[in-house]
């Protein structure tokens, strides 16, 4: 069999790591079937680069004049270049496929921002928000004509299941994956080292956050503000993450410079190899975001061991279960008052980070969610 993969959306966070486990496995373990990953230059660089018998990367230079040009080209020219390629069935795994395309397709949703209005609605200007209402309804169309779709949650299948009135028979949920990577860390010199490099002098929160609306960091910086004029002890705020909504980090520098955070708040990009450190080191890990179908980044922070405090909306509380202290993240005054009960209770940190190891220890493996992948695949093929 003949396994397309459209690799040519951008993508960014969890996606990646999702797609890149899975080709790491299929291209070490998967000698039956074929594979051809189309993709852009740009994705490219992105995704593990093996190169084996039964399997090609197809690279493209996607018009990048605007989105209605992206989306005519994949629409309509794409799948020319799948016919031409021989392919049996498409796999889609960053939320859009090709709606014209004859072939069988499985998509896998990752993102549900656009179905959110107070994410849209929150977006600044008039074409962000018109580029949202685009997507869902390139998400809605891709969904009714796929012949699978897989959700990395039970909370995204019945979202999309509701919204969309499809067939809740042709969707599975399979979650995302626990890697091995990720395990506490009890080497001080090693931490002590990685505190330097970052600029940490002492205790920290940790948040990891791609700089978009919808992670709402703006109202974790204002509850960090109250906290910090409350607790004796210096306490930072680490914020790891790549900047997707410039206009967004400039008001999270003016919350910054307005209560003289500089010396107490951190943003940067922070290595994919030394989160495990920052999460075994941390006094807590916390996620404010509004908007997820799944997070990896908790998954990684509970595998470390780390005390997770987080929001107690979409799928959060799912992946989280009673291994969380949830507050209500439109609420700075919730956000607070979470924040200074787990920093002033050493004994709620311990439980925290106990139960954190155990529900790591209930997700899949990646080698597992690659073969549960494949497996829906085939099956779809025929």
């Amino acid at each position: 069999m003949h396994i397309g993969i459209n690799a040519l959306t951008d993508f960014s966070g969890g996606a990646i790591i999702h797609l890149e486990n899975l080709l790491k496995y299929w291209g070490r373990s998967d000698r039956q079937h074929k594979y051809s990953i189309f993709t852009t230059y740009k994705n490219y660089h992105k995704l593990p680069k093996f190169r084996t018998d039964n399997s090609q990367y197809r690279l493209f230079r996607i018009p990048g004049v605007s989105l209605i040009t992206k989306l005519i080209w994949e629409q309509i020219i794409f799948p020319f270049y799948l016919k031409k390629a021989c392919i049996d069935i498409l796999f889609c795994p960053f939320n859009f496929g090709p709606i014209l395309s004859p072939f069988k397709t499985v998509l896998m949703i990752q993102n549900i921002a656009p179905f959110f209005e107070n994410v849209v609605e929150n977006e600044k200007t008039r074409c962000r928000k018109i580029k949202y209402k685009v997507l869902a309804f390139l998400m809605k169309m891709a969904a009714k004509k796929a012949d699978v779709v897989i959700f990395p949650s039970r909370y995204g299948q019945k979202l999309i299941v509701n919204n969309f009135n499809i067939s809740e028979e042709k969707t599975v949920v399979i979650y995302h994956g626990k890697d091995n990577s990720f395990s506490p860390i009890k080497d001080t010199k090693q931490i002590i080292e990685m505190k330097q490099k970052m600029g940490i002098k002492d205790n920290f929160i940790f948040c990891v956050a791609h700089i978009y609306r919808y992670k709402n960091l703006k109202e974790l910086l204002k509850a960090f503000v109250k906290v910090k004029n409350t607790v004796d002890n210096y306490i930072q705020l680490l914020i790891a993450g790549k900047i997707y909504d410039q206009q967004y980090m400039s008001e999270l520098s003016s919350i910054i410079k307005k209560y003289e955070l500089e010396d107490t708040v951190i943003i940067k990009e922070v290595r994919w190899q030394d989160l495990p450190y920052l999460y075994s080191s941390c006094h807590f890990f916390i996620s404010p975001s509004t908007c997820e179908i799944f997070s990896q980044v908790l998954v990684e922070a509970m595998s470390c061991g780390a005390p997770i405090l987080c929001a107690n909306l979409t799928a959060i509380p799912e992946i989280c279960k009673d291994a969380a202290l949830y507050f209500d993240p439109y609420n700075i005054d919730d956000i607070a008052d979470k924040m200074l009960l787990i920093l002033k209770n050493k004994q709620m940190r311990s439980k925290l980070a106990d139960k954190a190891l155990k529900r790591s220890q209930q997700f899949p493996s990646w080698e597992e969610v690659a073969e549960r992948t494949l497996s829906i695949i085939e099956l779809a093929a025929k």
